[in-house]
């Protein structure tokens, strides 16, 4: 508790008969302060007065005295058995950086509007990202709520005062497919590959591959499940139930896990409960990724032409390259919620939004293109001659631009025999540009102007 080092004296004024008094104390930042009161006619009404002065200082230093370190220190204790590692980190770190060197010893039952305003506002001037200085915020307002709750604080003046009005700006950076598959032609082994593509291909947090055992991976219907992360080398539930989550893969990761399988079966001890990246139950170290990550972007820096360097992106934004794919490719904010383990589609369309318009555009592209293909049709050859001089006659259709010959074998199943590749000219009429024929017997040939195709068995 704060020391208020009280003194007092009581005095008569000589020439006015009255009598004063002073107390003398030092406040929570030992500065010291003075009370004088004065006019009192008898001693004892003096007394009365300082000594109920002195009871409300007494009161205030100690009786309701509740200091914002040891509130904060509460907080933590509370917060640290309820949150995962990575939640206890940030909160320590905005403690000692920030929240406790501020207001200190400061009474929280003397904390206002005014003081939460002069702390964001020597905050904004520090420059802090946006998003830095909004989680401070919440993590204040929550340390406040702990002391109303728990220590009887009538109101919270930072939620009163709000969050810092500051733009996010948050970083977005990712690579395009292009971009990765150069990456990894600088990523020296198969161990090494397989982490950074399941990075890029599940968009998994780095802690969840590295957490990721061997039955985690389920070969036969092409998924791995995502059910703990690894966090400072402790294992834990993911970070959010929505967290938890099946990903199917395409084949030519499945294939590559397989082969890494065979891989560390020939280099380690294998295990089913054993994690893919270490040994053991023991995962590869936070440390240890960042080098192989490192290492493969100077490799590739070098094998740029003069000063050139390759965009650089921290691991985390592996998880928006996957993202950035996903929504490039049509895929709902849903699906890539889910896909990712976010709680809702709302941290997507905020985070990736500004992707969705150049989507929107690419997908009226493919319903024209769906429009351009209902465009070619068998109707275009009615007053075309074809001839088939064959030893038996087939059946024509129209794929795309393709006509098409078909055999029909058993089973219906469709045998394609030949085919004329055609567009149509400033005019809107067929004109075959090129013939195939899949057997070897059959020739075709063609004549835009006579409008015929002939079919001629060579044998």
């Amino acid at each position: 508790m704060h020391d208020l080092k009280i003194s007092h004296n009581i005095y008569k004024h000589d020439s006015r008969g009255t009598y004063y008094f002073r107390i003398t104390y030092y406040d929570e930042t030992n500065k010291r302060k003075e009370i004088k009161r004065s006019g009192f006619k008898m001693r004892k009404d003096a007394v009365i007065e300082c000594n109920k002065i002195i009871d409300e200082l007494e009161g205030i230093g100690k009786l309701n005295k509740l200091p914002f370190d040891e509130l904060a220190s509460e907080y933590l204790e509370w917060y640290s058995a309820r949150r995962k590692a990575s939640s206890i980190k940030a909160l320590k770190t905005h403690l000692n950086n920030h929240l406790i060197p501020f207001f200190n010893k400061v009474d929280v039952f003397e904390i206002d509007t005014k003081l939460i305003m002069k702390f964001q506002n020597k905050k904004l001037n520090e420059g802090h990202s946006g998003e830095y200085l909004k989680k401070m915020h919440v993590f204040m307002v929550q340390i406040l709520n702990h002391a109303m709750k728990y220590h009887d604080l009538p109101r919270n003046p930072a939620s009163m005062v709000g969050n810092f009005e500051v733009d996010s700006h948050k970083r977005l950076n990712y690579w395009t497919l292009e971009q990765f598959n150069q990456f990894l032609t600088e990523v020296p082994n198969i161990q090494h590959r397989l982490f950074f593509k399941l990075l890029f291909w599940t968009g998994a947090r780095k802690g969840e591959i590295r957490a990721l055992t061997w039955e985690d991976i389920k070969f036969d219907n092409k998924f791995i499940s995502i059910n703990k992360t690894n966090y400072d080398s402790v294992v834990t539930t993911p970070k959010t139930k929505a967290s938890i989550r099946d990903v199917y893969l395409p084949n030519h990761v499945m294939n590559d896990i397989k082969e890494y399988q065979t891989w560390y079966k020939e280099n380690n001890v294998y295990k089913p409960s054993y994690v893919l990246f270490g040994t053991f139950f023991n995962s590869l170290s936070d440390s240890t990724i960042d080098r192989w990550f490192k290492d493969a972007l100077n490799r590739l820096d070098d094998s740029l032409p003069g000063d050139e360097t390759f965009p650089r992106i921290v691991l985390h934004e592996f998880r928006h390259s996957a993202a950035s794919m996903l929504i490039n490719h049509g895929a709902s904010p849903m699906i890539v919620a889910q896909r990712l383990g976010h709680n809702g589609i709302s941290e997507v369309t905020e985070r990736y939004g500004h992707l969705y318009p150049s989507t929107q555009l690419e997908i009226i592209n493919l319903l024209e293109k769906e429009v351009e293909k209902m465009k070619y049709d068998i109707k275009h050859f009615e007053d075309w001659d074809i001839e088939m001089n064959t030893d038996q006659q087939y059946n024509i259709d129209v794929i795309d631009n393709d006509l098409v010959f078909v055999k029909i074998a058993e089973n219906n199943i469709r045998n394609i025999i030949a085919e004329c590749h055609f567009e149509f000219d400033e005019n809107k009429n067929v004109c075959i540009k090129s013939v195939t024929s899949y057997v070897n017997k059959i020739r075709v040939s063609f004549d835009n102007e006579s409008k015929t195709i002939t079919l001629l068995n060579t044998l």
